[in-house]
């Protein structure tokens, strides 16, 4: 079996949400093969800037797996590492690239040999997990909606967990810090550094907001985006405790 050609495409649409980057488009990429068999992999780059460089890289490493094996994984990925000159210690775009093509490698070999993919990396280790409902401050729409109303208000953000925990989630992840008090999205400056007192309070007051909606029982996840520094991280840590 040989791989013969590897499509890449872009999915999704532009948004004009600000709170989402402006940009929603997953890379994809679908490996051929001379059998018929084929795999789909996506770099992991839709959300933010850099959408169309993973899409690029997807395509230049293309061309050091067309023709060869596509069950011999390992060394493929060792080929595109190695063969590449900046995969090696390359970063986000390089190696979501990489993961594209290697994710659509192993979606050919488990249908090859006719078996979830996870038996093939070790078997099951788990009957279930649990998860969280994520990035709730974007919003949590009601079933069979297609809109996400993002919290603004102290309100909107007790309404939002409320849903999500209504819907069975027993943790919740939210950023505090993310949308602004009436429309759009903080300006990265008021999140990094020492926080104002400004915003303290209001992380302070939608902490407590959401815990009261959600009660004592509920996991909450700060999720800070990596805009705060140690300073900053500290004081969260600080309105969490409570």
């Amino acid at each position: 079996m040989k791989i013969t050609s590897v499509e890449v495409f872009v999915l999704g649409k532009e948004s004009k949400d600000l709170a989402l980057s402006s940009q929603w488009r997953p890379i994809g990429c679908r490996i051929h093969t001379d059998t018929g068999l084929y795999g789909d992999g996506e770099a992991a780059m839709a959300f933010g800037t850099g959408a169309f460089a993973a899409y690029g890289m997807v395509k230049d490493l293309a061309r050091f797996i067309i023709g060869q094996d596509p069950l011999r994984i390992d060394y493929l990925w060792e080929s595109m590492y190695r063969s590449s000159f900046w995969a090696q210690n390359g970063g986000p775009v390089v190696f979501a690239g990489m993961a594209a093509l290697d994710i659509a490698l192993w979606d050919i070999k488990g249908k090859y040999f006719n078996c979830p993919i996870y038996q093939l990396l070790g078997g099951k280790h788990h009957d279930k997990l649990r998860c969280y409902a994520s990035q709730v401050q974007l919003g949590w729409p009601d079933v069979g909606a297609e809109k996400y109303e993002l919290a603004h208000k102290t309100e909107e953000y007790a309404v939002n967990a409320r849903k999500a925990i209504k819907d069975g989630y027993e943790a919740i992840k939210l950023d505090f810090m993310q949308n602004d008090t009436e429309s759009g999205a903080f300006h990265y400056q008021k999140r990094v550094g020492i926080l104002s007192r400004q915003m303290l309070e209001i992380v302070d007051e939608r902490m407590a907001a959401v815990r009261g909606a959600v009660g004592p029982k509920v996991d909450i996840i700060v999720e800070n985006h990596s805009f705060t520094s140690a300073e900053g991280a500290i004081q969260i840590a600080k309105l969490a405790e409570k």
